[in-house]
């Protein structure tokens, strides 16, 4: 079944041969237009072991089917490089010793079908008619079909061909066959598959190269690139392995097109116009993964369209292979062009032996051909000649050279299992009958050092070590658009390496050192803003959106994520950082301020709690309501404690202290007081209506505790409801300390405890409501002969008080909207002391100096004051100045009461208020 199979593909291909033997001239050289022969031209050198080699020397006419004009120099530079190696390997000791290698090379005309037919005289001796019958030494048979016998040798490999479809047409043939063949520029992905198991290649296949675009594009910091490839496999495997990297590495292709060089120039002038609009037009990359033809089109049509000098092209090695003469005319559009091209580098030895080897009477059979179409200056390796502009193409015979050296270390290392330790292999009979199978094993076992690339080996797939050449269109080099090397790229260990030489031409950037275009659909959000998507699967094109003051960048720029308090976003708007919290402490300025009242609020009650309350046995503090006078010292007190308390760290234990005691301690001072004022009001009005010095109908202690104890409850209720509804907690204010230059916001962090408005004003409406009832009531009875009953005191006290409690909560109020300090604590404490030390000052503190500092028997004197209320005389002179209190003599009721009024001052001895020099003219007294 094999046989027929294979008698089947050689005669279809036989068929071909000899269909294209009768269209094609016998000989065409394009070049001079003149037949040659050149179709039958065939370099031979005999030797035990034969290697084929196939090498495009001319181009391909489609319309006439026929070679045509000569290609470039380094076209010959491919067959001399091969008759190099053999010749080095011959005279190597140490390399198949005593065998001597020889090869077999045509030109392939840069074409699939001539490369087929080519190929067929690769075929075994007994598969070409030519080579039947009897052999004569030297004898060179040509059979039907230009088919050639040379030799009855085997053929034990083939080196070729460079186009990557030439090299499948090529593997199908071989393979058919067992003969292996390695390709030192073929890098089509199929080629990798099982279809061609007798191919091997030095170079790696297009998706190493994909993988090489890419980080290019992503050293450069490229995300927004359009894309053009060709319209065979070559462009859409390339299509396909970008598109798919792309998505990985959020690169966004703006814009993608199938090009061919059979499309007519409008498509191209439509290509080069829609990749100007917006948004494309911000794709200054554009990748190109195609061959040359297709590459020039688009070019002339950058030219054509005035769009030179807009783009920055990465081309494939399918145009970059051919070097700057492949560009020759379009130099302008191309300038700043990255090309990829396998890694080869060049090798002086082989350069020498080039140029020697020049000469019309050189055994190559193309020599004379080149030599007459060329100069000798580009010939020469480098910029030697001013008009040398043809040596910028990658040296790709040094890969030439590893190719036939694969063969060469297979060979030794199979032949010396089969040949034994003998020093001369050349008696050994394993070279008459070399097995493709057995020699294609040994090649995928080879792994040596190339003589200028440095690792030669194949992987599983036949392919080389991915590694590429990155080149640059310059024209730094005597002011010449030429190709330069400019780094290379790695993937075993994943490098790229670019130097500084790489040159942009885009009218941005116009060739400076260092200049990068940028090539991306949004520029980078500030620091402090996410980006918004316009469309979920297009990651390149955004709207920047500010995050709050207090939130980081996360998840690759695209959410805003709060920092937590204590925490504060750091320069970058990385991630949280804590922040050192301040709070009003004995160290700031607001704190001192209070801590200073406070002793001052502390010193006082401490004088009252000393001075005052031990005198409880004298009438002047027994007959000043004590017990009420207790619970508002109390309040004092406790009001002083949650005013020190607002200078201590905030906890949520010390914020239900600083909630909670305001309110609690205003309660212990404002509803006594009220009730104080009561009890003078209805002292006032008895004696008022009266003329009694009886003492008026009060509440008594039960029925005021009672009382005291129902709007104590009522109002620790309403404060535990607020520390229910919105329990206790530390609450964190950052406050800018300056302008932000770009970043994170310095600020400084605040904590205080999370005081509400609602619990603020209930507060506040209780205390005025007792301080109103206080007021009001003290100052109706402020007429009181000799200030009696503390009247005139009380109406100081309550209505400063009043004045000190609003202003201190309008302060709070004011403060704390218009900006984060701690001022309104600061008014808030403020406010408690003042009010504290007013209540101190005005109800203890002329007790306090009556008993101390003024001389005599102070209940002496408090008997005779007492019944000073019975005349009230003055009272009603006052009274009728002021308007206070309506007339009380007319009618029989005053009249009555200025009898009785009369009788008891008859009665009673006078008395003189200048008795034992004691001036109670302000001097606040009381009775019960």
């Amino acid at each position: 079944m094999t046989a027929l199979v294979k008698s089947a593909c050689v005669m279809s291909i036989l068929f071909v041969s000899m269909t294209l033997s009768f269209h094609v001239p016998a000989d065409v050289d394009a070049a001079t237009g003149h037949q040659s022969g050149e179709a039958d031209r065939v370099y031979f050198q005999d030797g035990d072991v034969i290697l084929g080699g196939v090498f495009p020397l001319h181009s391909y006419d489609e319309g006439k089917r026929a070679c045509s004009i000569i290609r470039e120099v380094r076209a010959l530079k491919l067959v001399e490089a091969m008759v190099y190696a053999v010749g080095r390997i011959n005279n190597s000791t140490d390399l198949l010793p005593g065998i001597q290698l020889g090869f077999e090379i045509y030109d392939s005309c840069y074409s699939d079908i001539w490369t087929l037919k080519k190929a067929l005289n690769f075929l075994p001796p007994d598969q070409k008619r030519a080579c039947k019958g009897s052999w004569g030494s030297g004898e060179e048979r040509v059979g039907t079909g230009d088919l050639t016998c040379l030799h009855q040798k085997r053929i034990a490999g083939v080196v070729g061909s460079q186009r990557s479809q030439s090299s499948i047409e090529l593997a199908l043939l071989l393979g058919l066959y067992h003969i292996p063949q390695v390709s030192y520029l073929s890098t089509l992905d199929s080629l990798s598959e099982v279809n061609y198991p007798y191919f091997l290649r030095v170079v790696p296949s297009d998706r190493h190269q994909v993988n090489a675009i890419m980080d290019l594009v992503q050293h450069y910091g490229w995300t927004y690139v359009s894309l053009l490839f060709s319209d065979d496999e070559y462009g859409e495997n390339g299509y396909y392995e970008f598109t798919r990297q792309a998505a990985d590495h959020n690169v966004c292709l703006a814009y993608t097109k199938e090009i061919s060089f059979i499309f007519p120039d409008t498509y191209f002038d439509d290509i080069v116009a829609d990749m100007r609009r917006e948004p494309f037009n911000r794709a200054v990359v554009v990748v190109l993964f195609a061959h040359l033809f297709e590459a020039r089109k688009l070019l002339e049509a950058v030219e054509r369209g005035g769009a030179v000098g807009e783009f920055t092209f990465i081309a494939s090695d399918g145009i970059g292979n051919f070097g700057r003469k492949g560009l020759d005319g379009l130099e302008k559009a191309a300038l700043g062009m990255i090309t990829m091209v396998p890694y080869s580098q060049r090798f002086a030895d082989f350069n020498d032996f080039f140029i020697r080897n020049l000469s019309p009477n050189n055994s190559n059979p193309w020599a004379a051909e080149y030599m007459d179409a060329y100069t000798w200056c580009e010939f020469l390796t480098g910029n030697i000649c001013a008009v040398n502009r043809t040596d910028s193409i990658s040296p790709h015979e040094t890969l030439v050279i590893d190719s036939v050296y694969a063969f060469a270390y297979a060979l030794d290392s199979m032949l010396s299992k089969q040949c034994g330790s003998e020093q001369d292999w050349g008696s050994c009979t394993a070279i008459d009958n070399i097995d493709g199978q057995v020699l294609l094993s040994y090649l995928k076992q080879t792994d040596y050092q190339s003589l200028s690339n440095g690792h030669v080996t194949f992987d599983n797939n036949g392919d080389g070590i991915p590694r590429y050449k990155i080149r640059n269109l310059n024209n730094e080099l005597f002011g010449w658009p030429t190709f330069v090397d400019v780094g290379s790229w790695r993937e075993y260990d994943d490098v790229i390496d670019i130097n500084n030489d790489v040159r942009f031409y885009t009218k941005d950037v116009g060739g400076s050192v260092g200049g990068v275009p940028s090539s991306v659909c949004s520029e980078p959000c500030p620091v402090g803003s996410r980006k918004h998507f316009f469309e979920d699967e297009v990651k390149c094109c955004w709207l920047c959106v500010e995050c709050e003051a207090n939130a980081t960048v996360v998840k690759d720029d695209t959410e805003c994520r709060e920092c937590v308090p204590p925490e504060w976003p750091d320069a970058n708007r990385t991630e949280c950082v804590p922040v050192a919290a301040s709070f009003m402490s004995w160290g700031s300025v607001e704190g001192t301020v209070v801590n200073i009242m406070v002793s001052v609020g502390v010193l006082e009650a401490l004088l009252v709690l000393v001075f005052y309350f031990p005198q409880l046995r004298r009438r002047i503090v027994r007959r000043s309501d004590p017990m009420l006078c207790m619970f508002i010292h109390l309040g004092v007190c406790f009001l002083l404690v949650a005013a020190l308390s607002t200078t201590f760290e905030p906890t949520p234990a010390m914020c239900v202290l600083m909630r909670m005691g305001p309110s609690v301690a205003y309660s212990l001072i404002f509803v006594p007081f009220a009730m104080k004022s009561a009890r003078l009001y209805r002292v006032f009005i008895k004696a008022r209506d009266t003329d009694s010095e009886e003492e008026a109908d009060l509440w008594g202690i039960k029925r005021q505790l009672l009382i005291l104890a129902i709007i104590w409850i009522i109002e620790v209720g309403v404060s535990l409801a607020w520390i229910l509804v919105f329990p206790p907690e530390v609450s964190y204010t950052f406050v800018p300390i300056d302008q932000p230059t770009g970043g994170a916001l310095a600020v400084t962090l605040l904590i205080t405890c999370n005081f509400k408005l609602h619990e603020t004003i209930t507060e506040m409406c209780f205390g005025v409501f007792f301080l109103l009832v206080a007021v009001t009531l003290s100052l109706l009875a402020r007429a009181l002969p000799d200030n009696y009953h503390e009247a005139r005191f009380c109406v100081f006290a309550s209505a400063g008080s009043l004045l000190v409690f609003t202003g201190a909560y309008a302060a709070d109020f004011g403060t704390s909207q218009s900006g984060a300090s701690f001022l309104p604590i600061m008014y808030r404490a403020l406010g408690m002391l003042t009010t504290s030390i007013l209540i101190m000052t005005c109800l203890f503190a002329p007790k306090m100096y009556v008993i101390y500092f003024v001389r005599g028997n102070i209940d002496e004197v408090m008997l005779k004051k007492r019944q000073s209320v019975a005349n009230m005389a003055a009272y009603r002179t006052r009274a009728s100045t002021v308007s206070t209190v309506p007339a009380m003599n007319g009618g029989p009721a005053g009249r009555r009461r200025s009898r009785v009024r009369s009788t008891r001052s008859s009665s009673e001895p006078a008395s003189s208020s200048g008795d034992h020099g004691i001036q109670l003219k302000a001097i606040s007294t009381s009775i019960i």
